[in-house]
């Protein structure tokens, strides 16, 4: 009997084994899938480090309301600075107005990723039709597990997540050096996230972002809080 209950209990426990190996496979198939979401920015893409990006001074104004009388910002090089602060301090606005600052630039290439996608996307028109001018655009979509359907699909119809893979995809084929992002993980999942951080850090070229992600903002080479005294330094501890 007790041979029978031991053998019986092996059989469990040899079952239990076979059955974790296969969740554990199924698990590292889906997460290594997660490198898909996005395609790589080009290795050769960088910045001078004495090269001026961004020498700025004024005011913040949203809805009619100042939200900062004197603020300033320096950024030279390659690099990843990070922009935090309350809500309704004017991050976002702050973003906005940089870009109107640095988007004629002819020395600088600048991608914009708003928090609002649609003020850079049609929403009603196809990815295929808005990324037209790069013949290798579908071929990169596919990569990044679209459906042919989804190509031709309105962007208005697509997930926040999709619009925000085709904002980067269109940043990594106009070969930008200069990223200026709003909350860029915000709709991407948790497994997701990493990726974006990684591909984040292996840019060349100097990025600008806006987050209130802890994890994003640890790959930073320095992170200034917006006040309505100015741009102060910021760390978490004191957060």
């Amino acid at each position: 009997k007790k041979a029978a209950a031991l053998k019986r209990k092996l059989k469990s426990v040899n079952a239990a084994g076979r059955r974790y190996e296969k969740e554990r496979a199924a698990f590292r198939e889906f997460s290594d899938s997660e490198q898909a979401i996005l395609t790589a920015f080009d290795p050769a893409i960088g910045l001078p480090a004495g090269k001026t990006v961004l020498a700025w001074e004024g005011s913040l104004t949203a809805g009619g309301q100042l939200l900062c009388p004197d603020l300033s910002l320096s950024v030279k090089g390659p690099g990843i600075l990070g922009l935090t602060g309350r809500n309704g301090a004017g991050k976002s606005t702050l973003l906005k107005q940089l870009h109107s600052v640095l988007q004629n630039r002819t020395d600088l290439r600048v991608g914009y990723m708003p928090q609002d996608y649609r003020e850079v996307l049609n929403p009603d028109i196809s990815p295929s039709q808005w990324l037209q001018h790069w013949p290798e655009a579908r071929t990169r979509l596919g990569s990044m597990r679209f459906t042919i359907r989804e190509m031709e699909s309105p962007m208005g119809e697509l997930s926040g997540g999709q619009q925000a893979k085709i904002l980067f995809l269109a940043m990594v084929l106009a070969q930008c050096d200069v990223l200026l992002l709003d909350e860029p993980t915000r709709n991407f999942s948790p497994l997701s996230a990493p990726v974006i951080r990684q591909a984040l850090q292996n840019f060349g070229g100097r990025i600008i972002l806006v987050s209130h992600d802890r994890k994003l903002l640890q790959i930073c080479d320095e992170v200034l809080e917006l006040t309505s005294q100015g741009l102060i330094p910021w760390t978490s501890e004191t957060s």
